[in-house]
C-alpha cells in the first residue's frame, strides 16, 4: 500500500546522528566531508541525519545531546528499536552522501555530559574555556591526539 511515512530501523551495531538546526548540520556535513570520514548523509525537513557504525554496546538514545566538538545532536542508536523516517508526509527524503562502507563514529562525535557548548561561546572567555576542556576531554578518556584534533575541529569549524 501507498502510505505517506516509511521508516527504517536502525541495525544493530549502527548510529545516527541527527542534527536539527539547519546550520550546525552545514557544518557538521563540512567537517565530516572535509576530514573523509565515510558515512551516509540523509536530508531531513530541519537537518541532516549522519549515519556511523559503532562497535561497542549501543550509545543511548538522546535528544538534544552535546558532543565534544559542541554540537547539539539526537542519537539513535542500533540495538535500541530505534527508527529514522525515510519517507515523511509521502515525501521520500533524499541522500546527499552515500559512501559504500561507513567509518566508526569519531569520539569527538559521541555526546558527553561533560561537553561545552562552543557553538555559544563568547569571544572573551574562548582561550581559559579551550585550556580547561583539554583537562576535560582527557578526564572523558581522549588521548592526546584524539584531543588535538578536537581542538582542532572546534577552532576551524564551530568556534567564531
Amino acid at each position: 500500500q501507498n502510505h505517506p511515512d516509511l521508516a527504517l530501523i536502525i541495525p544493530e551495531g549502527h548510529v545516527v546522528i541527527d542534527v536539527d538546526d539547519t546550520e550546525q548540520s552545514e557544518v557538521l556535513k563540512k567537517i565530516v566531508l572535509g576530514l573523509g570520514i565515510k558515512t551516509k548523509i540523509m536530508k531531513t525537513s530541519r537537518g541532516l541525519h549522519l549515519w556511523f557504525k559503532y562497535n561497542a554496546k549501543p550509545l543511548t538514545n538522546e535528544v538534544k545531546a552535546l558532543t565534544p566538538i559542541g554540537l547539539s545532536v539526537d542519537v539513535k542508536s542500533g540495538g535500541k528499536k530505534s527508527y529514522v523516517k525515510m519517507k515523511d508526509s509521502g515525501v521520500i527524503r533524499q541522500w546527499l552522501h552515500r559512501d559504500e562502507e561507513i567509518d566508526y563514529i569519531p569520539k569527538w562525535l559521541i555526546p558527553n555530559k561533560k561537553s561545552v557548548d562552543f557553538w555559544n561561546l563568547g569571544e572573551g572567555s574562548r582561550n581559559n574555556t579551550f585550556f580547561q576542556y583539554i583537562i576535560t576531554l582527557q578526564a572523558m578518556g581522549f588521548k592526546n591526539d584524539e584531543v588535538k584534533k578536537t581542538i582542532k575541529i572546534i577552532n576551524d569549524y564551530i568556534s567564531k
